[in-house]
């Protein structure tokens, strides 16, 4: 059943590049939407006008009776003075007023009045927003996006949080429709994971703009995808939509070639002399000038990274040994041991605020530690990538903020002109003239990203890399990172991206401790997946680094030579596992391989499956025999 249909649908902020042109869709009762597209597209757009927040300039917009929206927007708004738990209790406001009436009703029956064809249809109302008993989802979804104290004043809260407090307030509100603008903007992984388990359980159609490939593979049954102006609609997840798109694009580009050699033919018949021909050429004629007149298919424009490779890097990294820290309000680090070695890509987790970016800066000697040390290795050279994209001057132009005055950049051992380096981050023509302070968060991770090439590093920090980057250039950071030869640390709450760059991934808790997982975020989250949104029992559920000064000396069992051998040969096999499943990853991110048939791809799947729980069974196998090694 038809829930919104947008038909004709145009839309232009600038006279000069219309957004959406005459766009057909509709939304059904069982459709789940994931709408993606580049930065800049008009995904948010189209949000915006299918929840009648945006007008639309030409077309129609037609909504099925009585249809209650539920709208997350980018940046809600609440009053200064709303509690977070009276905030998100508004999501319950519909649910109150029925539940009122219907007591109303409750009484009037009392008294002798006929109204049991009123009751039953409240109840109806009742049942459809939840039930009798709702009070209890209010602490449960601001516990599970992360929020602690529920007493705090919404105007005492962060941009981030107050999109955590429109996300609960509308989850509890039981919507029939779901239309969801970025739904895991400033939501740690642990917290997405909770999301996407909601989602599915709650079997509410929706429409949703994200980045997060793995709620576009779990909980989504259809992608649209905007492109200049024109949208395509492809059944299934996410990997469903690789493989169809380029069955698309493999069709537009047969047509284009078929096209273009007509047009051929045409021109050379026009050149013929075709006004000796007489009047029944007129219809040769028009059609040559469609032909001619016609838009040519634009070129599927993809940005390609590679970082260059750096100084050589010695085996000696970063050592850390008992690192303390601490902010008058809170602990972050309690006694944190832990040595980087040269070709680990480090990816570090955990809830927000836990201290991700102060361990960072810790690393880099921004923050000075309360107590403990951290070594640099004498061949470091730190790149580093930093999360509030503060270190841009909106003042200058895209070339200027690259390249200065110069007309030449240098990347890596060659020297390229500063055009067509930009040419390769997708900034075309007149756009590297525009000044950054005007361009959108997606556009400024890219000046970020080209400006990290720049960088003669062998060592990359990167802090939240992913924000407000589209699927295209996720994609190219992804293979640039994992063919970098170095050593990459990187805070993230993509756990995609996770899972294909990291090779351990670093959990840091909510009370000072760490814990170390050798494999991607993944198993981590499977391992250790918290229940009911409760932040705080993935904590309670890891062992933590303990503070060496801590630590007991306690008499233990020795290792006999057979497990002496076998331990010594652990962690190798763990390496050769991991790159394994490296090639694999690298192969399973290739558009080209859901397009050869489901044989070849379900072989490597079952490898990677088969190789994740191996690596498991041996990094559980060497934490069992260390407790015994001196």
């Amino acid at each position: 059943m038809p829930l919104i249909t947008l038909q004709g649908v145009s839309k232009a902020y600038d006279d000069n590049r219309p957004l959406l042109t005459k766009v057909d869709l509709t939304v059904t009762s069982q459709d789940r939407i994931g709408l993606i597209g580049p930065n800049g597209a008009g995904k948010s757009t189209l949000l915006k006008m299918m929840a009648g927040v945006d007008a639309l300039d030409s077309g129609t917009r037609v909504l099925r009776n009585g249809l209650r929206i539920g709208y997350l927007e980018q940046e809600p708004v609440f009053d200064n003075d709303l509690t977070i738990e009276d905030a998100v209790r508004e999501g319950l406001s519909e649910h109150h007023a029925v539940q009122t009436r219907l007591f109303a009703t409750y009484e009037k029956l009392a008294d002798g009045a006929d109204v049991s064809d009123r009751i039953e249809d409240l109840e109806h109302q009742l049942e459809r927003l939840g039930g009798h008993d709702v009070e209890h989802k209010i602490a449960a979804s601001i516990h599970g996006v992360g929020l602690k104290d529920a007493s705090l004043t919404c105007g005492n809260l962060s941009g981030g949080e107050a999109r955590r407090v429109a996300l609960a307030k509308l989850l509890v509100s039981a919507p029939d429709l779901m239309l969801l603008d970025e739904p895991t903007n400033h939501l740690d992984a642990f917290v997405i994971a909770w999301l996407e388990k909601q989602l599915t359980q709650m079997k509410v159609p929706l429409v949703l703009v994200t980045h997060d490939r793995f709620l576009l593979d779990r909980v989504v049954n259809k992608i649209v995808e905007v492109d200049r102006g024109s949208i395509y609609s492809y059944p299934g997840n996410y990997n469903e939509y690789l493989k169809l798109r380029i069955e698309r694009i493999a069709s537009q580009e047969k047509s284009e070639n078929a096209r273009l050699a007509l047009l051929k033919r045409e021109t050379a018949w026009m050149r013929a002399g075709v006004l000796g021909r007489g009047t029944k050429a007129n219809a040769r004629i028009k059609r040559f000038d469609a032909l001619a007149s016609s838009k040519p298919l634009e070129s599927d424009v993809k940005l390609e990274m590679e970082i260059p490779r750096g100084p050589r890097l010695g085996s000696k990294v970063v050592e850390i040994e008992n690192l303390r820290f601490a902010y008058p309000e809170k602990k972050i680090l309690n006694g944190l041991d832990l040595k980087i070695e040269n070709g680990m890509r480090l990816g570090i987790v955990g809830p927000n605020g836990v201290g991700k970016t102060t361990l960072i800066k810790l690393l880099l000697g921004q923050l000075e530690p309360d107590g403990g040390s951290v070594t640099i290795g004498e061949t470091v050279k730190f790149g580093t990538l930093e999360q509030k994209r503060e270190d841009l001057d909106d003042e200058a132009t895209v070339m200027e903020e690259i390249a200065g005055t110069g007309k030449y950049v240098v990347v890596g051992e060659s020297k390229v002109h500063i055009a067509g380096f930009l040419n390769s981050f997708l900034f075309p023509g007149a756009k590297k003239l525009v000044k950054v302070g005007s361009l959108s968060g997606g556009e400024r991770g890219r000046v970020l990203l080209a400006k990290l090439l720049l960088q003669d590093c062998n060592v990359l920090v990167l802090d939240e890399p992913t924000n407000d980057l589209d699927l295209n250039t996720l994609r190219a950071l992804e293979e640039a990172l994992c063919a970098f030869y170095g050593c990459v640390l990187l805070v993230s709450h993509d756990r995609w991206f996770l899972d294909r760059v990291a090779t351990h991934v670093l959990y840091l808790d909510d009370r000072g401790g760490a814990f170390l997982h050798t494999g991607d975020v993944s198993s981590l989250l499977e391992r250790w997946s918290p229940d009911e949104g409760i932040v705080e029992q993935v904590a309670e559920k890891m062992p933590v680094m303990a503070n060496p000064e801590e630590k007991k000396s306690t008499s233990k069992r020795k290792l006999n030579n057979k497990e002496r051998l076998e331990f010594d040969g652990l962690l190798d096999e763990v390496t050769t596992i991991e790159k394994e499943m490296a090639i694999l990853d690298s192969k399973l991110s290739d558009p080209e391989i859901y397009a050869t048939g489901d044989k070849q791809l379900a072989v490597l799947q079952k490898r990677r499956a088969e190789l994740e729980t191996l690596i498991v069974a041996k990094t559980k196998r060497w934490e069992e025999l260390s407790e015994f090694s001196d």
